[in-house]
């Protein structure tokens, strides 16, 4: 762990020399004086973030006497090998070193959902690094509507995960910690330790699930080429690849019961309903494409498979002690877009879900024509009037043969 001086700190923190000395005589920093530590870094951008938001220092070092707070937190999840210090330059002086345009990335930025920079805002080491990369993938071709698509999905997808992330480990480690008579500091001290692992989990865990499903993905798409190369070429007919199936499926009175038992029950309750549905989807070779509050929405390269695992979720739902489910299964052609389909099949696929009652799976004609596996039979139901389709639409009820 590097030791700095005063000025070394002010210079790493982007902050004047007189912050770093105010802060010390708090005594909010690892060390009084200098010597500072590197983590120091990281207190520094903390206590400056916190004075923005309207929390004096003067009121984070009387907590912080007071022995109800610690600082402890940022020197381990936010440790300096992982929020870097400053680079020496501005933004401004970046884009001008990389050919790039101010404009074009305060508008990356705002899609990556991070706030955009000023000109002269001092560059973190981190994001000086990411510069020649963005210049290399402008120089591919790519326009600049492109990239800002690009960069709103993985904003958008990474902003969801990390989320998800912290409120796991508040919910399950954390609050739990609270509930059994710690102290906030003593919490701290179990918990940060595990805090600093998970992080270092959670990394490398997603290089490695991102490289699987990107395999995954690459290859299917190589799949459809290779296919339509070799019928051009006569060498042989290409597998038939028909419209997907869109499936949909949900829990019966979920938003009553949720009234009656409370939040935290309902989270229990969903969490489980999707571990249910991911298996049966997969088990049928589906895709969970997300999850709709009590409900979710898959996608089936085939109807079979889809009318097989919708029959097999709404039997196995109430046996997990969750209210009883229904489902509803439109096909045809969709509009696959970041992870996600849209289009008309997509459309009667989730109004048909209404039409559904509790236990049952409601599918369109054109899935019961198409779903021809074993131990499927469909029985016809009178037509459907559907919001937004001006004739009644012909149903059929999927149930097990």
């Amino acid at each position: 762990m590097d030791d700095l001086t005063g000025e070394q700190l002010a210079e790493r923190a982007g902050v004047p020399a007189g912050d770093v000395d105010r802060l010390a005589g708090l005594g909010l920093l690892s060390r009084q004086a200098p010597p500072f530590r590197s983590t120091d870094v990281t207190r520094v951008s903390l206590l400056r973030t916190l004075e923005r938001s309207g929390i004096p220092s003067e009121d984070v070092a009387s907590a912080v006497a007071s022995g109800e707070f610690s600082l402890a937190f940022a020197d381990v999840l936010f440790a300096p090998s992982r929020v870097e210090g400053l680079s020496g330059m501005t933004f401004a002086e970046i884009a001008a070193t990389y050919g790039l345009d101010m404009d074009r990335i305060g508008d990356l930025f705002n899609a990556l959902g991070l706030p955009p920079p000023r000109p002269d805002e001092p560059v973190r080491i981190d994001d000086a690094d990411m510069a020649p990369l963005l210049a290399a993938f402008l120089g591919f071709g790519f326009t600049p509507s492109q990239l800002m698509h690009s960069a709103r999905f993985w904003g958008e997808n990474l902003h969801r995960l990390t989320r998800a992330q912290t409120r796991f480990f508040d919910a399950h480690v954390m609050s739990p910690l609270l509930r059994s008579g710690m102290s906030e500091q003593q919490m701290l001290d179990v918990a940060l330790p595990l805090g600093a692992q998970i992080q270092e989990i959670d990394e490398r865990l997603l290089l490695w699930l991102h490289r699987r499903h990107l395999e995954h993905a690459l290859l299917d798409e190589v799949l459809t080429y290779v296919e339509a190369a070799l019928a051009r070429a006569g060498v042989a007919s290409p597998p038939s690849r028909d419209d997907p199936a869109i499936a949909f499926v949900d829990l019966s009175g979920f938003t009553a019961l949720t009234e009656e038992l409370g939040d935290e029950v309902a989270a229990e309750m969903t969490e489980r309903m999707a571990d249910l549905v991911h298996r049966a989807t997969r088990r049928h070779g589906g895709t969970t494409v997300k999850f709709l509050g009590d409900g979710a929405m898959s996608h089936f390269p085939d109807p079979t498979g889809a009318v097989m695992a919708s029959l097999e979720m709404v039997d196995a739902i109430p046996e997990a002690g969750l209210p009883p489910a229904h489902a509803a299964i439109s096909c045809g052609p969709v509009i696959a877009r970041d992870g996600d389909y849209f289009g008309a099949t997509v459309n009667l696929g989730a109004r048909l879900l209404g039409a559904a009652g509790p236990g049952e799976v409601v599918v369109t004609v054109a899935t019961a024509v198409r779903a021809t596996g074993d131990g499927i039979r469909f029985e016809e139901l009178d037509p459907v009037v559907l919001k937004g389709i001006p004739d009644p639409v012909p149903v059929r009820r999927a149930e097990r043969a």
